[in-house]
């Protein structure tokens, strides 16, 4: 069995070619280390690059739909408007022509009309 002392203690960490090459070989680590870093960064920076230029093209889509819903909007109010205008002058119609009941005897006449053009027809 091998005795331990201050000499023995010490015999690994000679001047040497050994500490030449331990340390070429970190060095040689180190730069394999940073080649690897450096490639995952770059990978990193093209998928960021990617994700920039989607997002950039999904904010002018979105630009795009705001663009057109204000104009459906503004064709709703216009739409709205001209209805309103309609209804007005229909109400108007209604009164001149003697009220709701004269609407109830059109309506109903027109429904046997339509009856009796049914009962021709078969």
């Amino acid at each position: 069995m091998k005795r331990f002392d201050e000499e023995n203690l010490f015999e690994h960490y000679s001047d040497g070619d050994d500490d030449d090459d331990f340390i070429q070989a970190e060095l040689r680590d180190q730069q394999q280390l940073r080649s690897q870093q450096d490639q995952h960064l770059d990978i990193m920076s093209e998928g960021l690059t990617r994700l920039k230029d989607v997002s950039h093209a999904i904010a002018d889509e979105l630009d795009e739909h705001n663009r057109l819903l204000d104009d459906l909007d503004g064709d709703i109010a216009d739409t709205d408007s001209r209805i309103a205008f309609v209804t007005g002058q229909t109400n108007a119609l209604i009164k001149q022509s003697g009220g709701m009941k004269w609407f109830c005897l059109i309506f109903a006449l027109t429904v046997m009309a339509i009856v009796l053009f049914f009962l021709i027809i078969s």
